[in-house]
């Protein structure tokens, strides 16, 4: 019909503005209609968006659209994210791994080694979240950060 052709021809303009409301917008769009192509119109950039409700419209848009093929290189893709954010961007993150499933758990465990102790902290958090679907994500953070602010102390001291 003429209304799907032109939401296609509009969105893309969209995932591109200036307007983060427009892009996180747009994005939203996609994972509703699905148009064919819609996987190949999102890119690292927009999984990195500086403005966190773009950046989170583009990781659930993600796993959504992301075929079963490239599940693993999104994964890679928001690992890069670990550690961004307050506590409901972390959690946001962590639920389009848990999206994920398997193609997530290795990129995670190999965060969890992570120097930095917020990505470390957010990807165990995760894979308890990940391993433990019923457990709450804001615990499994607390608990993440305790053991490795434990674990950088104990390195100091040794």
């Amino acid at each position: 019909s003429p209304e799907w052709s032109a939401r296609e021809t509009i969105l893309p303009e969209q995932l591109d503005s200036a307007t983060p409301q427009a892009r996180s917008q747009a994005l939203h769009t996609l994972s509703k209609i699905r148009p064919a192509g819609a996987w190949d119109a999102l890119t690292d950039t927009m999984f990195a968006d500086p403005d966190d409700e773009v950046a989170r419209a583009a990781w659930r848009s993600g796993v959504i659209l992301v075929p079963d093929t490239e599940r693993a290189g999104l994964a890679k893709a928001l690992a890069t994210q670990l550690g961004r954010g307050a506590a409901e961007v972390k959690r946001s993150l962590a639920m389009a791994f848990v999206e994920l499933d398997y193609a997530a758990e290795d990129v995670l465990e190999d965060a969890a080694r992570a120097e930095d102790p917020d990505t470390a902290a957010h990807a165990r958090a995760t894979l308890h979240l990940l391993r433990n679907p019923e457990a709450g994500f804001g615990y499994a953070l607390e608990e993440a950060n305790r053991a490795t602010a434990l674990g950088f102390r104990q390195m100091e001291a040794g």
